[in-house]
């Protein structure tokens, strides 16, 4: 049924947004101007974007994995602001997603966490 479809979807996003979360937190802080770091931003802001942000869980985990790669990246922020991550969707979701992306909107403007 279509609902098997959508909860598998919501499955899949959930896999890919803590698989990003591992690699985020997992990565030394030297590696923040890596290629692959550069990918994984690259990935979580389109991921974030396509997002909907009624799935809270999903939500979170995305932003968090962006909120660790863009503290002390320069680069990474600029990248991030030149992809446009749309981060107002989530101001009507729970508390932790909100605080979260209000965060990631700090370190977005210069103001570190």
């Amino acid at each position: 049924s279509a609902d098997v479809g959508l909860h598998g979807a919501t499955a899949a996003c959930m896999t890919a947004a803590t698989a990003l979360y591992n690699l985020a937190v997992s990565l030394p802080a030297a590696d923040k101007g890596s290629d692959a770091v550069t990918s994984a931003l690259v990935a979580l802001v389109h991921a974030a974007n396509a997002q909907d942000p009624s799935v809270a869980e999903t939500a979170f985990r995305l932003l968090m994995a962006l909120g660790h790669l863009l503290l002390q990246n320069d680069a990474g922020v600029e990248l991030v602001r030149a992809l446009e991550l749309d981060l107002k969707k989530f101001e009507a979701v729970g508390d932790k997603v909100r605080d979260i992306a209000r965060e990631v909107q700090m370190v977005l403007n210069g103001r570190a966490y």
